[in-house]
């Protein structure tokens, strides 16, 4: 969501700014005056997050005191600081940042749930047996004849509550056993009053009552009471369902509150945690809490989220924290599609359940059918539960192996999920190497490179596999040679025994190198593999999993210093020569921005073909400085979500890939655009950073200036062909061109000269051509009969790119052409002319 950033210091000078999360790689090595790029209802008003180093005590210096009116120790080294009345949000951060023992400081963000999106809502329970379209479920009915408890296994719902006197759950409800209920007293010492049903992190109390629905809903999707003969089945009939409440009646909290619900379920024994919310930002305080839960080997399910985006590209917390114990949920309908508002990630969100139209339990004895990611999640909660009970000494990561290995795989969801299929319980319950049936598959590779070097490669299987032999791996290089496999190492990963270490005698010759691995690969029961999810294993074409990486040097461009000036309301440009021709794999660019107020910068690069790509459109708002910042694709925090002095890597506002097969050759400008009045700065220096290979075709053809023929005194007019290497040139009344020789793409033609005798350049190549003036040089589109008129017509789109060179005039084919004529026309008198 984009905000107005008021400044009344500065005017009526605004900018549209995203929500910012602060890291501790971002704490400005000076001191700063934070600027919240947040709608102020983002975040609590009266508190502010702080994370000391090692877990040490936070003390606070007495003149420091006195801007806080208290501090709350809500974990291990994480303090809750209450503002004083005069104190502001950014003020508190402002204070804090540079304070010793401090590792970060963050604004306490609330959260928001997973959007529940205005879909039309359906009478039944579809997800757990699709009569209308049978198999498009998660076949509950089957698995419930293997189990349908799971009352010694509880599950944390933080969420806005639950209704603990609705007649379909209060049966599933955790019960403190060492609470007694109503009596002012904290019986069981866990530091909390009254938390019989759980708590309430809201209004610090006993009582998590739903005031709103969403918790409720999920918590009878995964346990409301089954064969009861009242309203709806769980996925598990029997569980506990611990009760956390920490989004208010609206549907927002805060991160401490969640933080707070997710350390009291680890101390009170829950085995999973539901979290069907999202809209938090990157946060080091949450993603700490969740990793205490996975120490603890809580399984931690959560909503992949609901904007209907890739979160692979632009993640959604806290789904994408890469924590071993999440499971991230995508949404399927009724037809296994993934619902369109639902969230993917082919590397960060692990299987799909239904989230569309799902029935279940409201507060007040109600029922509705509601749709979102929320809904999903609470399914693999669910069957989490139910497996578990049947295997009590699993621990989180074979729960989670088994969830994601016993997928229905979905040919929609191929390629946009970890697992590529949809939650199949009654596959899941099958307990026992007698009644596995799956295959296993290659779910990721991960290549191990470095300095322009391949070293080896990463690769996970779906699930545990017995061995892997060199005789089930090949690897080739440039040419088909075969690359010799030096060693394979099982790694202690996620899921056990399923992740190998595969190292290569290192590679450093340019090109593409290809592995590949089976079929001939098994699982613990004695499966082959079944890459394609047919059902047949070991298919010796189908089943073969293939991955290719192309290896290429890294060429490193600078263009020194620069100490080009920044001014109010003004563009400034700098400009850097790419001297070699290279197809650009992949590009990132480095800049060295000295400016107050980065807020007020727009930075954009373009390319010698003229594509422009935007790299930070306002952001950091009063933060000061590009410090040396690297874009790049591959970072893992959009420059949105940075906060001045940007240091490190970020994905910029547009991808650089659209640079990608262009040709590096020729001049690249970076542009900064200041858009307010009040702040200065300069560029300082800049670079780029290019994979790429050399283009081989790339050559130069040469026209000499001897070659001209005078049409009259003072003006030279000619037409040249270029048939291979040779020229010829013919005067203006020249009517026929002949032999007419193919040029490749990437081919350069020079226009040789001891300085800038030709003020008017034509190029007609029957194709079309663009427009540029470049000082006293011009490159237009004109047909063999517009020469002799003088007239021009330029239309459609670039073929060619005009530079101008200290010899000469350099143009360079984008694509191949069949003939080539020339006009050079000269505006100087002739003993100008070169005569080389």
């Amino acid at each position: 969501m984009l905000f107005r950033d008021r400044r009344p210091s500065r005017g009526s000078d605004s900018a549209p700014l995203l929500v910012e999360v602060l890291e501790p790689r971002c704490t400005p090595a000076r001191y700063p005056v934070w600027q919240l790029a947040v709608q102020p209802q983002s975040y609590a008003s009266d508190t502010v997050l702080v994370r000391t180093r090692s877990d040490t005590t936070l003390t606070l210096p007495p003149v420091l005191a006195m801007e806080f009116r208290g501090i709350t120790r809500i974990a291990p080294g994480v303090y809750e600081l209450h503002l004083a009345p005069f104190t502001t949000v950014a003020d508190a951060l402002t204070s804090l940042h540079s304070l010793p023992g401090v590792q970060a400081v963050e604004p306490n963000y609330r959260i928001q749930l997973v959007a529940t999106p205005d879909d039309p809502l359906f009478p039944s329970q579809w997800a757990l047996a699709n009569a209308q379209n049978p198999g498009a479920d998660i076949h509950a009915l089957a698995a419930w004849n293997t189990n349908t408890s799971a009352s010694n296994i509880t599950v944390a719902v933080i969420d806005t509550g639950i209704d603990y006197t609705h007649p379909d759950l209060a049966a599933n409800l955790w019960r403190n056993p060492g609470e007694i209920p109503n009596n002012g007293i904290d019986d069981d010492g866990n530091g909390y009053v009254d938390d019989v049903f759980g708590y309430d992190f809201v209004h610090n109390d006993g009582n998590p009552m739903d005031d709103h629905g969403h918790g409720t809903h999920v918590a009878g999707i995964i346990g409301a009471v089954g064969n009861n003969h009242l309203g709806i089945a769980g996925v598990a009939w029997n569980v506990r369902l611990m009760a956390l409440k920490f989004l208010n009646a609206s549907g927002s909290g805060t991160v401490a509150d969640a933080v707070r619900a997710i350390d009291y379920a680890v101390q009170m024994g829950a085995r999973i945690i539901n979290a069907s919310w999202g809209g938090a930002g990157y946060s080091t305080i949450l993603a700490q809490a969740i990793s205490r839960a996975e120490n603890a080997g809580v399984l931690f399910v959560t909503a992949a989220g609901n904007n209907g985006t890739n979160n692979d590209q632009t993640p959604s917390y806290p789904a994408s924290f890469a924590n071993a114990n999440i499971i991230a949920v995508a949404a399927t309908d009724r037809y296994d599609k993934l619902a369109a508002f639902s969230n993917y990630g082919a590397n960060t969100v692990h299987l799909a359940a239904p989230g569309v139209g799902i029935l279940s339990t409201l507060p007040n004895n109600q029922y509705a059918a509601w749709s979102g990611t929320s809904m999903a999640a609470p399914h693999v909660s669910g069957a989490a539960a139910l497996l578990w009970a049947l295997h009590p000494d699993w621990n989180f990561r074979q729960i989670k192996e088994r969830l994601l290995q016993t997928v229905d795989p979905i040919p929609a969801l191929q390629g946009k999920l970890i697992s590529g299929g949809r939650l199949n319980l009654e596959r899941a319950l099958q307990s026992g190497p007698d009644q596995d049936r799956i295959g296993p598959k290659v779910s990721r590779i991960t290549w191990n490179t470095s300095a322009n070097t391949l070293y080896g490669a990463r690769v996970t299987f779906s699930e545990t596999i017995a061995s892997l032999s060199a005789d089930a791996v090949q690897v080739t290089g440039p040419g088909n040679q075969r690359v010799q496999l030096l060693s394979i190492r099982r790694l202690d990963n996620n899921p056990p025994g399923s992740t190998f270490e595969l190292t290569f005698a290192p590679q450093t010759a340019p090109g593409t190198y290809t592995l590949q691995i089976g079929p001939n690969v098994a699982d613990l029961a004695g499966n082959l593999m079944d890459q394609n999810g047919d059902g047949v294993q070991g298919d010796p074409t189908q089943d073969r999993y293939t991955a290719q990486m192309t290896l290429m040097p890294t060429y490193i461009y600078r263009t020194g210093t620069v100490n080009a000036p920044i001014r109010d309301y003004a563009t400034t440009s700098s400009s850097l020569s790419v001297t070699q021709h290279l197809n650009i794999a992949r590009l990132q660019v480095r800049v060295y921005i000295e400016h107050t107020w980065t807020g007020d910068l727009v930075i954009t690069l373009t390319s010698p073909a003229g594509r422009t790509v935007t790299l930070a459109y306002r952001r950091g708002g009063s933060g000061n400085d590009y410090a040396n910042t690297i874009f790049s694709d591959d970072a893992d925090i959009p420059i949105a979500a940075g906060v001045a002095p940007f240091r490190g890597s970020y994905r910029p506002e547009q991808p650089l890939a659209s640079f990608r097969n262009q040709d590096a050759f020729g001049t690249w400008t970076l542009r900064v655009q200041d858009l307010a009045r009040g702040d200065t700065g300069r560029i300082v220096n800049w670079g780029l950073i290019i994979d790429g290979l050399p283009i081989a075709n790339a050559t130069t053809r040469r026209i000499p200036t001897r070659s001209l023929v005078p049409v009259r005194p003072g003006l030279r007019s000619v037409t040249g062909l270029m048939a291979g290497n040779s020229c010829g040139f013919f005067s203006e009344d020249a009517t026929e061109f002949s032999p007419r020789t193919a040029w490749p793409a990437h081919s350069a033609l020079q226009f040789e000269s001891s300085g800038r005798d030709f003020a008017h350049l034509v190029i007609d190549t029957r194709f079309a051509l663009q427009d540029l003036t470049n000082m006293d040089t011009l490159l237009r589109m004109n047909s063999l009969a517009d020469v002799s008129s003088g007239s021009n017509h330029i239309e459609g789109p670039s073929a060619w790119r005009l530079s101008d060179q200290d010899l000469g005039l350099l143009a360079v084919l984008d694509r191949p052409i069949a003939s080539l004529d020339i006009v050079l026309t000269r505006f100087r008198r002739l003993d100008a002319v070169s005569r080389d």
